[in-house]
């Protein structure tokens, strides 16, 4: 309530500010919802075995996290990858190695590209469009659609009788139905 920020709490008492983040939502937690319910008289009782608790077992109240804290402080391990002359020549056992595993590395099936979204919040919807690279959904023709082409005027008796029997439709409609 009175403008600090989670850092500043954090620091000040030696906490995690995980921690603090869940000190603060308890304490909201309480004076909203569980204060109206149990009254004055009702936090007085807890207070005191709040108070038999604590001279029982002792509090520790401030620096609960100090260790952990310095060793966030302390960052992370960051190692730099060497390069060496196998990096910038490789010999032909290891370019041919690395060419047949980059032929063996499929690429994606389809790619899902947002065109916009509409609407306000959760009430609002992305409009895709949804781009095949492999399989029956990508934008290529197919084999008896290029055989049509080929041999439509030079050797039409290539042809299925099917595909004779709609020619007159044109090619796309005389192919329809012949797998990729």
């Amino acid at each position: 309530m009175e403008g600090w920020t989670v850092k500043d709490l954090s620091y000040k008492y030696g906490l995690v500010p995980e921690r603090v983040k869940c000190i603060v939502f308890d304490r909201d937690y309480f004076w909203k919802h569980i204060y109206p319910i149990i009254g004055e008289s009702g936090l007085k009782k807890r207070l005191n075995d709040e108070f038999e608790h604590a001279r029982i077992y002792g509090v520790w109240e401030y620096g609960k996290d100090l260790e952990l804290m310095a060793e966030r402080e302390q960052g992370v391990l960051v190692k730099q990858i060497s390069k060496g002359e196998m990096d910038a020549k490789p010999n032909k056992e290891h370019e041919l190695a690395i060419a047949q595993e980059l032929r063996n590395i499929k690429a994606k099936s389809q790619d899902n590209v947002t065109l916009g979204f509409y609407g306000k919040g959760a009430k609002g919807y992305a409009i895709k469009e949804i781009i095949m690279r492999r399989g029956l959904g990508r934008r290529r023709v197919s084999k008896m659609f290029e055989k049509y082409l080929h041999l439509k005027d030079t050797n039409p008796q290539c042809l299925p009788k099917r595909v004779m029997r709609l020619k007159e439709y044109g090619p796309r409609i005389a192919t329809l139905g012949n797998r990729f």
